[in-house]
């Protein structure tokens, strides 16, 4: 049986930075005030957990949580699909290979993107920053959708443009792949030691389809 591929969302597949971007400025300037700039950058060093749990990393209020929930959803028009990433997902998904998703977004916002860009069918489960577990980098959510899809973790591989996505994958026992056209730092991805190491999204169709040969 061909293995599982489980793909990270934001900066794989599509690209929302500036997307988040606008809608943490919004939220922290409608609950904490105009003084003083948004911690972004932290911000950033912190995807992959769930929103709240990023807030609570910042010491930032939770009330800030719907507001950039609400913000986002306004903004679904302005993400960017990386185009190469998603056509390699909808020819996998041809070929008969199952895939899901791992992300820190909420089941809410993932179900709209994904719906959005029209690949909501394509993934056989979804595990997001809203259902419990521990998020990445612990191996919960890996390990949850190979349980979910009869799937042992050695058998799966998990894609990802983050440090978070690569620790994730491999304490869970899965094979790696680093992208480096999100919004990971290379030098942190190569730290990490994934299995595989892209350049560019035009090599991960090639790259899985000989990973799973």
């Amino acid at each position: 049986m061909p293995p599982l591929i489980i793909f990270d969302l934001d900066g794989t597949l599509i690209d929302s930075r500036n997307v988040m971007e606008e809608s943490f400025r919004e939220a922290f300037i409608a609950v904490v005030g105009g003084n003083g700039e948004p911690p972004l950058d932290d911000f950033y060093d912190l995807l992959g957990d769930s929103f709240p749990n990023i807030l609570r990393r910042l010491g930032l209020p939770q009330q800030m949580a719907p507001v950039f929930k609400a913000a986002a959803q306004r903004r679904i028009a302005d993400i960017d699909a990386v185009p190469e990433a998603l056509d390699a997902c909808k020819e996998l998904h041809r070929r008969g290979i199952t895939l899901a998703i791992l992300t820190g977004k909420d089941r809410e916002r993932t179900h709209e993107i994904l719906t959005y860009f029209s690949i909501d069918r394509i993934f056989g489960a979804v595990a997001a920053g809203s259902d419990g577990f521990t998020p990445k980098p612990a191996p919960d959510g890996v390990l949850l959708l190979c349980g979910t899809l009869g799937y042992d973790p050695s058998d799966s591989v998990v894609v990802g443009d983050s440090a978070f996505d690569i620790q994730s994958g491999r304490s869970a026992g899965a094979r790696t792949v680093a992208c480096t056209w999100g919004m990971g730092r290379v030098e942190e991805l190569k730290a990490a030691e994934p299995d595989g190491f892209l350049q560019h999204p035009s090599e991960l169709l090639p790259y899985l389809l000989e990973a799973i040969a």
